[in-house]
């Protein structure tokens, strides 16, 4: 987990490298932002980098007034992690969905 500061605060993140780009449903703004304004608070998930020999980045990350993440923003960005990678896995992994 890493912190920067921001203009209003702080960014909380974590970087994950998947095989494919994650669901649209992850990475569309306008879901985000009808989210918070309904309440749920989900971790911001944006791709940083589409690597060449195939793959990309994510962040992960959720944004707070504090220098330090709660453990309720650690958990909500590990367990979107591993919702992403889970969905990532080739099928044979894990069954049909």
């Amino acid at each position: 987990m890493h912190t920067r500061p921001t203009p209003t605060g702080h960014q909380h993140y974590r970087d994950v490298r998947l095989q494919h780009a994650p669901d649209p449903r992850h990475t569309d703004p306008a879901r985000a932002l009808a989210d918070l304004e309904t309440g749920l608070e989900q971790p911001v998930v944006e791709v940083v980098n589409e690597h060449a020999e195939g793959g990309v980045t994510v962040r992960l990350s959720v944004f707070s007034d504090s220098t330090e993440p709660t453990t309720n923003e650690i958990a909500a960005i590990h367990g979107l992690a591993a919702e992403i990678r889970y969905s990532d896995e080739p099928e044979a992994e894990h069954g049909p969905r």
